[in-house]
């Protein structure tokens, strides 16, 4: 059996490039190697399945205000994630498994009010900061920064 071409350069592209939809409404793929901080573009509605699953040395990821959707497994197996940040101020669709063997005990996200009524983010404890402008933080180990 042969290699077609294009099938060994996409290989090679996902190794090094961040892939969106043509619309650029949808994340399609992370490198694996991708080291640090992901702030993805505001316009991305969803971050699709396995987007980021294996990004062993991704510590922060800042999702848009347009955000509406993060898919199966999206953050899976991402053990340097330290941080991640929702801009939305609306309820997000997020996969039961989103964030399959993320260590929460690490891992500090912040949103808004709204999010919290998502079923995924319900097992943090919730308090909102006031007389700031700054977003409320949830951290996994179930105490408020």
């Amino acid at each position: 059996m042969t290699t077609i071409p294009f099938l060994k350069n996409l290989k090679k592209l996902r190794q090094t490039v961040v892939i969106y939809s043509t619309d650029r409404k949808t994340l399609i793929h992370c490198p694996k190697n991708y080291n640090g901080e992901f702030e993805i573009p505001e316009g991305v509605e969803t971050i699709g399945i396995e987007a980021f699953a294996g990004c062993k040395k991704l510590t922060a990821a800042i999702l848009p205000a347009t955000l509406k959707e993060i898919k199966m497994l999206a953050f899976a197996n991402c053990p340097e994630l330290r941080k991640i940040s929702i801009q939305s101020y609306k309820p997000i669709d997020i996969a039961d498994d989103a964030f399959e063997k993320l260590h929460f005990e690490k891992c500090e996200l912040s949103t808004n009010s709204a999010n919290i009524q998502t079923d995924i983010l319900k097992q943090f404890r919730f308090t909102e900061r006031k007389n700031q402008k700054t977003t409320p933080v949830i951290s996994a180990s179930k105490q408020v920064i």
